[in-house]
């Protein structure tokens, strides 16, 4: 059996279409790494994944939105924490 956790983020485009990359999580980390790294992250034009020998880099002006799960465990003092999403509330659909 396989410990490892492994991280997914699923990439939405703009144009409706998505990528699910995954990764295993690091654990060698310590939190304010992490909330660096993730904020770095978020400030950056573009992601960039090294997969199977290949670099894949995503221009982040054609996504639209990103879900990482799991969250990671320590996050940039601008996200905020503890929010839900009520359905019959929302104005867009997640998976559209």
């Amino acid at each position: 059996m396989n410990s490892t956790v492994s991280v997914t983020a699923t990439i939405h485009f703009l144009d409706r279409t998505r990528l699910v990359v995954q990764w295993p999580r690091r654990a060698d980390f310590d939190p304010a790494t992490i909330a660096s790294k993730l904020r770095q992250a978020l400030e950056t034009p573009q992601l960039a994944f090294s997969i199977e020998g290949e670099l894949l880099v995503v221009p982040m002006r054609s996504v639209k939105y990103m879900i990482i799960s799991p969250a990671p465990t320590a996050l940039p003092d601008t996200v905020i924490a503890g929010a839900t999403i009520e359905a019959d509330q929302a104005s867009f659909d997640l998976e559209e």
